[in-house]
């Protein structure tokens, strides 16, 4: 039982580190797509 709580807080810090990055990179990715739509989209 001693472990399971500082490998939980790891993974969980690790989680939020990803879902952080992931929307930092979709957003750049989302960035170069929207600047290649031409106006009547």
């Amino acid at each position: 039982m001693e472990l399971i709580h500082p490998l939980f807080k790891w993974l969980h810090l690790i989680a939020g580190i990803t879902w952080i990055g992931l929307l930092y990179f979709f957003n750049w990715i989302n960035g170069h797509f929207a600047a290649t739509l031409d106006a009547d989209t």
